[in-house]
């Protein structure tokens, strides 16, 4: 069985009065989890979605069989150290998000996320079709709190504290956990470029790689065919 899950906030989950940290979300994930029982997962995640995949089986080894994630927050590119060390064009970017004044006007007012960087950052065009789903869950703009919250939630110059320590415990646990693990990446890739794959190869015992072709951030909708050969593959031989 096959589950894809829609974060707390996001997609057709509700949208409680909560402040959408990363702790919220990885608390409503942990719960959903529980429900199917005593039986082992295999997680796949993307972007946050890996960052939350990886926290859990860090907490909860026994539940984990394997884990699967692409483009994620994750170790090496994460924590950053400053938004310079970002480059001008990212760094200037989250600095926005992060603005109290100009974050809300562009993600909240504009929707900036859905009608902006969710195209820009895919290799093709999407039809009016598929915009119309990206945007049917955040219609109303006080459905997009979790989308302002999220940018603002990556770790950049010590902020905040929180997802800076999950992070670094994460890159730790990297090191020791012996679980099968399957990255996914494209080139040129935006947060896991062809060059980082070297990071994970050297720092994960069990990983394997697989790359799906040319593709940006959400290399889903690039290559969704090649991302479902490679995992079920991968799950067959693991």
């Amino acid at each position: 069985m096959a589950v894809a899950v829609d974060l707390i906030g996001m997609g057709a989950s509700g949208k409680p009065d909560i402040d959408y940290t990363f702790a919220d979300h990885y608390r409503y994930l942990e719960a959903f989890i529980k429900g199917f029982g005593p039986g082992k997962v295999t997680l796949v995640g993307h972007d946050w979605g890996a960052t939350l995949a990886w926290e859990y089986a860090r907490k909860n080894p026994g539940k984990v069989r394997r884990l699967a994630f692409m483009e994620g927050v994750l170790p090496p590119a994460f924590p950053v150290p400053s938004y310079e060390a970002m480059g001008e064009e990212m760094g200037g970017m989250f600095k926005l998000f992060k603005d109290p004044v100009m974050g809300p006007r562009k993600i909240i007012d504009e929707n900036m996320f859905v009608e902006q960087l969710l195209p820009g950052f895919v290799n093709r065009t999407l039809g009016e079709e598929a915009m119309r789903a990206y945007r049917a869950p955040f219609i109303d703009p006080a459905s997009r709190k979790p989308v302002l919250v999220w940018p603002r939630q990556v770790p950049i110059a010590g902020e905040p504290k929180e997802t800076v320590s999950v992070l670094n415990a994460i890159g730790d646990y990297m090191g020791k956990t012996d679980m099968p693990v399957l990255l996914l990446y494209a080139d040129p890739g935006v947060v896991v470029p062809p060059a980082a794959v070297k990071w994970y190869v050297g720092k994960i015992r069990g990983l394997e790689t697989a790359f799906v072709g040319r593709g940006l951030h959400f290399i889903q909708e690039d290559h969704p065919d090649a991302i479902g050969r490679a995992i079920s593959d991968w799950m067959r031989r693991n």
